[in-house]
């Protein structure tokens, strides 16, 4: 990774996070004697986060309420060449994309449309 750097190479890592619960109500202000937590939690939907940060500072996100799997880093990976390609139309010359191993990062769809790139 030194060696890329050394070389002028901008690094893009690319990872997803999620959010199980955004809404953290679970207790609440009540009469002494009595319970002050809420029976049941809300249903809350997941949100999930795609991000690639580069080496110079720059951010692309996605914020989505599925579950990420093969297809929507797919799809994650087609808006983010699109972008870069208005950004920096020779990102390919000087650009090195990291991911880890997931399997939705390794799946066949994936790696073949990188490839492509």
């Amino acid at each position: 990774m030194l060696e890329l750097l050394k070389e002028g190479k901008r690094i893009l890592n690319i990872d997803e996070s999620w959010f199980n619960e955004t809404n953290f109500t679970r207790q609440m202000w009540c009469p002494a004697n009595s319970s002050a937590s809420v029976p049941l939690a809300p249903v809350i939907h997941r949100l999930s986060l795609i991000a690639a940060l580069d080496t110079e500072g720059r951010i692309y996100y996605s914020l989505t309420q599925v579950n990420t799997d093969q297809n929507i880093v797919l799809i994650f990976l087609i808006h983010l060449m699109e972008q870069l390609d208005l950004d920096h139309p020779s990102w390919r010359d000087d650009t090195v994309i990291l991911m880890d191993g997931a399997r939705y990062h390794t799946g066949t769809e994936v790696r073949e449309y990188m490839r492509k790139l």
